[in-house]
Order: structure tokens, then sequence, then C-alpha cells
């Protein structure tokens, strides 16, 4: 290998080397980045006027600690159970809510609202996670098509 070959292939791995730290020292990732896993919570088809016990689990995917503050619902018909206020890099969560149904059929989105605030002073952003439901009609069984 002659002289200006070294040098090229010298160069070339002081420049791999240099890459390699940089990419070491520049994480792309959000600071945080909160998710639920699945994207929300989906509880079928309810009975009217009952109460529903649901989990929500979300998932820190991003590279720093995130606080979470005023978790909330939607309405008064959806409840928080318990939630973590710290969620670690990569960490995992559960998010216990429960629903009370009312009388009229159909199908609902409720919401579970969570302000979510970072480890950089001042960083903040307002999250939401759906909740899906049907509630039936009170009697479905009796429901008959009238011949006229």
């Amino acid at each position: 290998m002659n002289l200006s070959m070294k040098i090229c292939t010298g160069v070339m791995s002081l420049l791999g080397i240099a890459c390699l730290a940089i990419g070491a020292l520049i994480d792309d990732r959000p600071e945080w980045d909160i998710v639920a896993v699945p994207d929300g919570i989906e509880l079928g088809e309810v009975a009217p006027e009952t109460t529903q016990a649901c989990a929500l689990r979300i998932v820190n995917r991003g590279r720093s600690r995130a606080h979470l503050k005023n978790v909330s619902t939607s309405c008064g018909c959806t409840v928080i159970e318990s939630v973590a206020e710290d969620l670690a890099e990569h960490g995992m969560a559960e998010i216990k809510v429960k629903i009370k149904t009312g009388t009229s059929p159909g199908r609902f989105v409720r919401f579970i609202l969570m302000e979510i605030q970072g480890e950089t002073p001042g960083q903040r952003r307002i999250i939401d996670f759906p909740v899906h439901l049907t509630v039936t009609a009170a009697n479905s069984s009796t429901d008959e098509t009238k011949a006229p």
C-alpha cells in the first residue's frame, strides 16, 4: 500500500469514528413521547346504566423522564382510578379508569386527557386518548320488526 492510500485509509477511519461519536451524541428522539398501546381503549358493547372498569397502557418512547400532570377525563361519567406521576425513558404505566354508562343507546367516545411535562422547563403538551364503547338498548332482546 502506498503512502497516499495509507493516508486516505487513515482519514476515512478517523471520519468513521467521528461520525459514530457524533451519532452517539445526537439522539434524534424527542425528550419524551407518550403513546398508548394500543392507541386507545375499545370496550365494545356495554349494557346501559353499568360501570365498566378498564386500563389504558401508556409508554414513554422518548429519551428522558416525563411527568404526568392533571390527568382528567372528557366527562363526569368517566373517572380516573389511578395513574403514575412519572414515566421513565422506555417506561410503561397503566391508567385505571371506570366508565358509567347512561340510558341512551349508541356509539360513544370519551377521552382521557393528560398534561405531560418534560425535564426541560417550560416543555409541556396536552394529549388525549380515546375510550370507545357502544351502549346497547335496554331491551335489545324484545326489539322486533312489526308487520303492518
